[in-house]
């Protein structure tokens, strides 16, 4: 198992592998390549990805097994080696950053192999492989009647041209000054027929000091606990009949209030945000 992972990030994991320089940007032949070895309790498989023209099919395949085959000849170099186990070093450190990762772990680990430490003892045991052993492995394993290809290809079906779909401009924005100073911005869209309303108001830094910090924030979360004239509950259970919905928000620079109601509601959705 540990060879055969060692070998799987040499020829095929990341833009310095073997496939991915001499296949992909050398030779032109996939679009991307990588290869993997999965290794669970029972028998486990050594694969290579590869997306591509079909037209470069037969290239490609021949060119990833001379890769392959290439393996079982010569050793791979000092370079490469310690370059795979340096990854497998840092994804394990990595994948262990939080609590919530190191319990995925604990779990994957019992779940997969049966062994809580597998992760610590494989990364111990990687870094014990050595050249030879990866030779010996694709001596055993790289061979053509242990070989299955597979083509994933879409089906091709002859479709009618549609017409051509004029693209619409994005509705315009339109500003009005009401009487009581406040400034209203208007934008329709009737591709549905639902309306959404916001309050806006100035908060957060722009008007907020030392002394008052959070003031914003705490407005924010009181609207919708009740007004002069409903209840918090009485404002769910009337925003939630209609199939609407209300919500605050606060940021840096502002804080308000907005609702979404169907059309026909439009009225009722007024009312309860002004309210």
């Amino acid at each position: 198992m540990y060879p055969l992972d060692v070998l799987a990030i040499i020829l095929g994991q990341g833009r310095s592998s073997r496939l991915f320089r001499k296949i992909r940007e050398e030779k032109g032949l996939v679009n991307a390549v990588s290869s993997w070895s999965y290794t669970p309790r029972y028998g486990g498989i050594f694969g290579i990805n590869a997306t591509l023209e079909e037209v470069n099919k037969d290239g490609a395949i021949e060119e990833i097994l001379k890769e392959l085959d290439q393996f079982k000849v010569e050793l791979v170099s000092e370079e490469e080696l310690e370059k795979a186990k340096r990854k497998v070093v840092s994804e394990h450190i990595f994948s262990r950053e939080t609590m919530e990762d190191r319990a995925g772990d604990l779990a994957s680990n019992e779940l997969v192999v049966g062994d809580l430490n597998f992760s610590k003892n494989y990364v111990e045991q990687i870094q014990k492989v050595d050249r030879e052993e990866i030779r010996r492995v694709a001596n055993k394993y790289f061979h053509r009647d242990n070989l299955t290809i597979t083509l994933l290809k879409p089906v091709v079906e002859k479709v009618a041209a549609k017409p051509e779909i004029s693209l619409k401009k994005p509705p315009l924005i339109n500003k009005y000054e009401l009487l009581n100073g406040m400034t209203l911005l208007v934008r329709e869209n009737h591709t549905l027929p639902t309306v959404f309303m916001q309050a806006v108001f100035k908060g957060g830094l722009r008007s907020e000091n030392e002394k008052n910090n959070g003031l914003c924030e705490f407005t924010r979360r009181m609207l919708l606990k009740g007004t002069k004239t409903k209840t918090r509950q009485e404002i769910a259970q009337k925003i939630e009949w209609l199939g609407g919905t209300i919500d605050t928000y606060g940021g840096n620079n502002s804080f308000g209030c907005s609702v979404s109601v169907l059309k026909e509601d439009f009225d009722t959705g007024l009312e309860i945000l002004a309210d």
